[in-house]
């Protein structure tokens, strides 16, 4: 299934990575033209992220924390970037493909954005590390790179704007409203103008499309939307509104819609870390739904499928959804997959994240776990994205709507299910079973998340703000599976 793609300004060539049926991950290469398509990178590469150069010469991408450069001429891969115990994604060509932006994070730093300069094979960090800074974006002139950024110090870990100036150095900060959260993604700029737009979405739920002006450092209200979630540029004089089944195109100048496409029914627009799955080239609207589609919109027709996924085969023989109620009597999805060929084992699955969806297709760990021939029994913890999370619940109320599944299927089935789970779904694990007795059989951690000051952007969803210093200690020591791992009385592989 394809997860991501760029395209070349003159829309030609296709980038694109397909997961397989089993998460393997390939990049290939479709001519547009010829309705031709290459592989040209293999799994091992473990290839994400793919932008293409505006000649279509070459491709940078991520893959097993490291950022690599791909030249369709000499068909070889070279790694521009790599350190131990950094992880690193989410890269971005300039458009002379001088340069590539990318953010990267360590144990003791965090997100940080980084330009490569691909002549000499310098890489320098741009921001520091008072804030939490990712998915940086390229400017068409090459003058400018915009980034999230989110202030280390605040609790809420709001979203902001930061745009650095290549020329000068400096950071500019583009102001908010108090409460505020600003979204931007790969298209954030202008093709013509080194402007930028943006959301603005507001404490009561209002958004506001911005226009920022790096010229005179001007912010200019376009116009306030409902039910959209990103914005980008097309050309000077118009924007496209984005939402998970609809695109509009929206002129500046006339302040109205003056086109819109909708996504097919029965499926959505695709969204990942950096943005929604859209692309621009200079005669059309490129989008990747979550069937792995992609379509091309014109703004004369309804979107064309222009590339999708092959069929393939499924490890799954059934699937069953159930709501069961938590400690608290919110309700708890709860989703139990049934493998082609069962090995006789059931175990209760806790997915990665925080935010994160329960559903195979978008999780290869737990689509090899099926494989293998394990029934997967995979609670929809609060946080998950089909169980949208609240303040202060992470590491508390989602660790006990595990423990509640727990219970619920131990009494259900007659025994007591394993439980595993992998990155923050391994977090969830060790608190599992450091917080509940006779529940489960025993444990598996996949590179489980240790401390939740680890994962420091999502603090906000932990400690609130009307808790004072002795309050956060206490709450982030109660939530520490290193402090709580004396009370784990099961066994635990790590």
């Amino acid at each position: 299934m394809i997860r991501d793609f760029d395209v070349t300004w003159d829309g030609r060539i296709i980038v694109y990575v397909d997961q397989a049926l089993y998460g393997d991950l390939y990049m290939g290469c479709f001519d547009t033209v010829n309705r031709s398509k290459k592989l040209i990178i293999h799994k091992d590469w473990a290839p994400q992220g793919p932008r293409v150069s505006t000649d279509g010469q070459i491709v940078t991408f991520y893959g097993n924390s490291k950022i690599f450069l791909y030249d369709f001429e000499k068909g070889e891969v070279r790694e521009i970037f790599a350190q131990r115990d950094v992880i690193a994604g989410f890269p971005e060509l300039s458009r002379d493909g001088q340069s590539v932006v990318f953010s990267a994070r360590g144990k003791s730093m965090p997100p940080s954005v980084f330009i490569c300069n691909l002549g000499y094979g310098k890489v320098e960090r741009i921001t520091d590390e008072s804030a939490g800074n990712r998915f940086p974006h390229w400017s068409f002139s090459g003058r400018f790179v915009a980034y999230t950024h989110q202030k280390l110090s605040d609790l809420q870990k709001l979203r902001w704007i930061e745009v650095y100036c290549i020329d000068s150095q400096d950071h500019l900060l583009i102001q908010k409203g108090a409460g505020s959260q600003c979204i931007i993604n790969k298209c954030c700029w202008c093709p013509f103008t080194d402007s930028l737009v943006y959301i603005e979405k507001t404490e009561n739920g209002v958004n506001q499309v911005k226009l920022y002006s790096t010229s005179d450092r001007n912010i200019r209200l376009i116009c306030r939307v409902e039910n959209i979630q990103e914005v980008s540029f097309f050309d000077s004089g118009h924007v496209l509104l984005i939402s998970e089944n609809t695109l509009q195109l929206y002129s500046i100048n006339h302040g109205q819609v003056i086109g819109q496409a909708k996504v097919p029914i029965g499926q959505k627009l695709l969204f990942r870390p950096d943005g929604a799955v859209v692309r621009i080239s200079r005669r059309a609207v490129y989008f990747l739904t979550d069937s792995g589609s992609i379509y091309i919109w014109n703004f004369q027709d309804k979107p064309d499928i222009i590339l999708q996924s092959e069929r393939q085969g499924t490890p799954l023989s059934g699937k069953h959804e159930l709501t069961i109620r938590s400690y608290d009597g919110r309700d708890l999805p709860v989703y139990r997959y049934i493998p082609n060929k069962p090995n006789g084992v059931i175990c209760l699955f806790i997915v990665g994240g925080p935010g994160e969806s329960v559903k195979p297709e978008d999780d290869r760990v737990l689509m090899q776990f099926l494989k293998e021939g394990y029934e997967l029994i995979v609670p929809a913890y609060r946080g998950c994205k089909e169980n949208p999370d609240r303040w202060g619940e992470m590491g508390c109320g989602d660790v006990k709507d595990v423990i509640e599944a727990g219970k619920f299927f131990r009494a259900k089935l007659g025994f007591k299910l394993p439980i595993i789970g992998y990155s923050y779904g391994g977090f969830l694990t060790f608190l599992a079973l450091a917080m509940s007795k006779d529940v489960f059989s025993c444990g598996i951690s996949l590179w489980g998340v240790t401390s939740l000051e680890r994962i420091s952007l999502h603090l906000h969803k932990v400690l609130t703000k009307d808790m004072d210093e002795e309050t956060r200690r206490r709450v982030l020591d109660e939530r520490s599976p290193v402090i709580r791992s004396k009370d784990i009385e099961v066994p635990l592989m790590i």
